[in-house]
């Protein structure tokens, strides 16, 4: 999935492809999709779960509810 990510957004950056791709998944996909871009990680959901705190901008530490999506 995240090699297809890569070449839909590689196609919109040169203009080429559809202009929409929209992909389904389970919320653990999710997770994993939002991990393999660095914006969710182990330390970080970590500090959420057990200090409550989240010190960084880029770091998504809520797991992903139902009927979330990802705009890329």
């Amino acid at each position: 999935m995240l090699q297809n990510t890569l070449y839909r957004m590689r196609q919109a950056r040169d203009k080429k492809g559809p202009k929409l791709v929209l992909f389904s998944a389970h919320d653990t996909t999710i997770l994993s999709l939002l991990a393999a871009f660095n914006m969710a990680n182990i330390p970080c959901i970590m500090e959420m779960f057990f200090s409550g705190t989240n010190n960084s901008d880029a770091c998504i530490s809520d797991y992903p509810q139902f009927a979330t999506n990802l705009i890329l």
